[in-house]
């Protein structure tokens, strides 16, 4: 059966857009600007994770059609996914990481992290 191409090009703009605003959430707060609503570096943070989670749900909506959730790349998105939410909420609530230790810089390992993700999520949905 053939899949039809208007749900794909949805899920493509989407992602775009939630990737465009994650990097603009980063470049904010890397620059010092200010963005409404983004009064500081753990809000930033948290914009960027709820973007993330987003982002991925696009993903989780591809592994869930093929049914390869015990895929190894799947796997590694679950973990690094994890690992984000562990950084983040450590931040947070204020019991930062020996490795991670303002907003500032948990804002920079999350957008490696999410990058990490998104270059395995593009792996996986080409080769997959």
């Amino acid at each position: 059966m053939k899949e039809s191409v208007a749900p794909m090009m949805g899920n493509t703009i989407s992602s775009v857009l939630l990737g465009g605003l994650a990097l603009l959430v980063v470049f904010a707060t890397l620059s010092g600007r200010k963005i409404p609503l983004l009064s500081n570096d753990k809000a930033a943070l948290a914009a960027l994770v709820i973007l993330g989670m987003a982002m991925c749900m696009r993903g989780v909506n591809r592994v869930a059609a093929t049914g390869s959730w015990a895929h190894p790349l799947a796997i590694v998105g679950y973990l690094l996914g994890g690992l984000i939410l562990v950084l983040a909420i450590a931040v947070l609530i204020g019991k930062p990481l020996p490795w991670v230790s303002t907003a500032r810089q948990a804002v920079i390992a999350t957008a490696i992290l999410t990058a990490v993700k998104l270059v395995i999520s593009t792996l996986h949905r080409l080769y997959f």
